[in-house]
């Protein structure tokens, strides 16, 4: 079973089963908003990448998962919105022990960008005005400059909302980590163009630049012993949340607004550039270009790139003469083969005559 599914599968487990376990009800909402939250999670990378995919919310015999089909996107989002409205219920902030469990922060942050894949811009601002009042009074959260968030403070940062937590050690995962954004050899590093960056005073370039004899940027270049390092991943970050609410903002208006402008600037402002202005982002077009282009240099590297891409229409722009269906990924062989009927089951293009 892949990680993925593995994960839903526990999830689902969680969330059965519950009711026979002796609790409180603080403690049964946080434990269904933490198991509501990873399986929204998973589901919303599983529809992302491959579109149409089944809809399990329960703990399945080998028969019941033979008989499986893919569920309508529509349906799939129903399902992901549905969680993070149980997670919402979940603190804003745990104990300093607890630190690093999905909070109603998270909750409201990945349902915002839930809605923001479906267009829905109204809905990304209800979901984030309390999250960006909040960022913005630098309570719980706020904007951090990136070098102070990155390489190795993500566990402390107040600019992370939500992370993937690794820990050195030999502990499953943790391994390796060293070798996230290169190939063993060296000889496919990724990184992002310096040229992209307006200028040397913007922080965030000298994280995504190549480094050291490994040529691996610097943006996750946490302290490494034999191999492995305990370089948290990004899930959801303040300065995402404030150009989602800027993108959102933009697009309900016919013209750019300072409210939007605000947002856009806040994160340009953390970077250590000048805040643009009306004039300058004068149609809505320009605007959206704008905030497209600071996602690309603020989010480098986190793994939203190619999303972006393919949710903004810009596949062909980006990567002239790549067939359209090829954004969304083919669904592997091996999971066709564990389904009794495999009609239906590859993405259009895929399918070998």
């Amino acid at each position: 079973m892949p990680p993925t599914g593995k994960t839903i599968y526990r999830c689902n487990l969680v969330l059965q089963n519950m009711e026979k376990v002796q609790m409180t009800e603080e403690q049964r909402t946080q434990i269904a908003g933490q198991a509501s939250f990873v399986r929204a999670l998973c589901y919303f990378n599983l529809v992302r990448l491959w579109g149409e995919v089944p809809i399990i919310t329960k703990t399945q015999t080998v028969a019941e998962a033979r008989n499986n089909k893919r569920s309508p996107v529509s349906e799939v989002y129903d399902l992901i919105i549905k969680d993070l409205i149980v997670a919402k219920g979940l603190p804003e902030v745990w104990d300093e022990s607890e630190r690093g469990r999905a909070t109603s922060y998270a909750a409201r942050a990945l349902l915002a960008k839930v809605y923001l894949y479906m267009k829905n811009y109204q809905e990304v601002i209800n979901e984030l005005t309390s999250v960006v009042a909040d960022i913005n009074a630098k309570r719980n959260l706020s904007l951090v400059p990136m070098p102070q968030t990155f390489p190795n403070n993500l566990k402390t940062s107040k600019d992370i909302i939500f992370a993937v937590q690794y820990l050195k050690g030999g502990v499953g995962e943790s391994v390796h980590q060293n070798n996230r954004y290169r190939n063993n050899d060296n000889g496919n590093i990724i990184s992002l163009e310096q040229a992209e960056f307006e200028n040397n005073d913007d922080n965030r370039k000298a994280l995504v630049a190549p480094t050291g004899s490994g040529q691996r940027p610097g943006k996750f270049d946490a302290p490494a012993t034999n191999n492995e390092t305990s370089a948290d991943f990004p899930v959801m970050r303040c300065a995402e949340v404030m150009l989602m609410y800027a993108e959102a903002a933009n697009e309900l208006s016919a013209i750019p607004t300072q409210e939007a402008l605000d947002a856009l600037n806040a994160v340009r402002i953390n970077a250590n550039l000048m805040g643009k202005t009306l004039e300058e982002l004068s149609t809505k077009e320009i605007f959206r270009q704008a905030v497209y282009k600071e996602r690309r240099l603020e989010l480098a590297l986190e793994c939203d790139r190619w999303f972006d891409i393919v949710r903004t229409g810009q596949m062909t722009t980006v990567f002239p003469g790549i067939a359209a269906y090829r954004q969304l990924y083919p669904i592997p062989q091996t999971e066709i083969e564990n389904v009794s009927d495999k009609g239906g089951w590859q993405n259009e293009g895929y399918t070998v005559e």
